[in-house]
């Protein structure tokens, strides 16, 4: 904020220090971004402390203000169709025994709305902000399907060049006509 405006606030707000003012002015800009706040409760507690304001109360002042303008505040951006995603997960079993985790990788990113993330997962991301945090419980239908041993396939043992030893139980990801599906290595 520059010495004029501070200075602005300070001649309307009579406070004792220009500083104080403006913020006192920022926090009112910024109370409707506080989950279960906003301006009016501000504006009520700062009359309740005894600030000091020449127009008679923090409502007063700050509507006089207002008719300066004013750059709204950008919103969070949410999550969207189409949009960039980038997230830090685990997944469990039942048992709650780790499946899977980014824990030590570099986050998982698809493109919202694309066959990249399950289906399921994606509905409970759907709407959510930067730093929210999930847990969610997917039902087969929403997730992987129900096993089907009609899909069964033996895959040839050089297709697994990066792995040293395979382990039943093992499971990989893979790429196919119906898109991404986590494999188990059964035998």
């Amino acid at each position: 904020m520059d010495e004029e405006r501070k200075k602005g606030l300070h001649t309307d707000a009579g406070g004792n220090y220009a500083e104080e003012d403006a913020v006192c002015y920022l926090q009112i800009l910024l109370s409707d971004q506080i989950e279960g706040y906003n301006r009016d409760q501000c504006m009520d507690d700062m009359d309740a402390w005894g600030y000091s304001f020449r127009l008679g109360s923090a409502r007063a002042w700050f509507e006089e203000d207002a008719k300066v303008e004013q750059k709204p505040v950008t919103p969070k951006v949410r999550v969207a169709p189409g949009y960039v995603v980038s997230i830090d997960y685990t997944i469990a079993d039942d048992e709650g025994i780790i499946q899977d985790s980014t824990e030590g990788r570099s986050q998982f990113s698809y493109i919202h709305g694309s066959e990249r993330l399950l289906k399921g997962l994606q509905k409970e991301l759907e709407g959510k902000s930067e730093g929210d945090v999930i847990s969610a419980r997917l039902l087969p239908k929403d997730g992987f399907g129900m096993h089907d041993p009609e899909r069964t396939q033996s895959i040839e043992l050089p297709l697994f060049l990066d792995v040293d030893e395979l382990q039943e139980g093992m499971q990989f990801e893979t790429d196919t006509d119906d898109g991404f599906r986590l494999v188990t290595v059964k035998h």
